[in-house]
């Protein structure tokens, strides 16, 4: 499981009724119980700050992204892995997104889209 804290938003002055928000992010170890799978509202670009993160979106194999790099999940896709790649210490990164104005930052899917 992964959560978020710390958001951040200011308007996206490049595209009026979207908003630039920012949120830190804890990514558990491997083997902690596994979060729903999500959708964003619009794109998200996740760096890694501590730690390796294991993410994947729906159609695609995971990856392990390492301290010191990036993942991007496009506009509504279904983010179904979420988790540090070690089975014991936690991982940590932000979270940039473009939302539209007022919409929640993620929304839950059905189970089936799980990726474990």
């Amino acid at each position: 499981r992964y959560g978020w804290s710390g958001g951040y938003g200011t308007t996206w002055f490049n595209d009026p009724g979207k908003q630039l928000v920012v949120v830190s992010l804890r990514f558990a170890p491997g083997n902690s119980p596994k979060g729903r799978p999500h959708q964003h509202p619009g794109s998200v670009y996740v760096y890694v700050t501590k730690g390796e993160a294991r993410l994947g979106i729906e159609g695609q194999p995971p990856k392990v992204v390492p301290m010191g790099q990036s993942f991007f999940e496009p506009i509504g896709a279904v983010h179904n892995v979420s988790e540090s790649a070690s089975p014991t210490e936690a991982a940590e990164g932000i979270a940039v997104m473009i939302v539209p104005d007022g919409a929640p930052l993620a929304t839950p899917v059905p189970a089936e889209h799980a990726g474990h």
